[in-house]
């Protein structure tokens, strides 16, 4: 039920944007909390449906811990270079690659308007 609900919204959403003619892309945070959703493995449901659907239906989308595992490498650094621990969300650190990251997007939808 939870994943029917929430695929009838996404594509309600898409079905907006593209009447909208509007250029997007999803950015999926991932918080890193243990034992509930961390940045280093899929959590529950919601990744792999996520996932799933966003690739099925070719949607540009940002997974956050794709981003997180290509900077970490193989030796990652501790996970407070990435998320503040008290809340869960992106350190200055990782808030720079994922704005690099939106940058880049931004210039493959549409290279040379202006973006720096």
């Amino acid at each position: 039920m939870k994943k029917q609900l929430n695929r009838k919204i996404l594509l309600a959403v898409l079905k907006l944007l593209d009447e909208q003619q509007v250029d997007y892309c999803f950015l999926i945070f991932h918080p890193h909390f243990p034992g509930i959703s961390t940045l280093d493995r899929e959590s529950d449901w919601r990744d792999p449906f996520l996932r799933t659907f966003l690739d099925s239906t070719r949607v540009p989308h940002i997974w956050s811990k794709d981003l997180y595992r290509r900077d970490a490498g193989n030796s990652p650094p501790p996970f407070d270079q990435y998320i503040v621990p008290s809340h869960g969300h992106p350190t200055t650190r990782f808030n720079r690659i994922i704005a690099a990251e939106i940058l880049r997007r931004i210039r493959e939808i549409d290279p040379g308007q202006g973006v720096p």
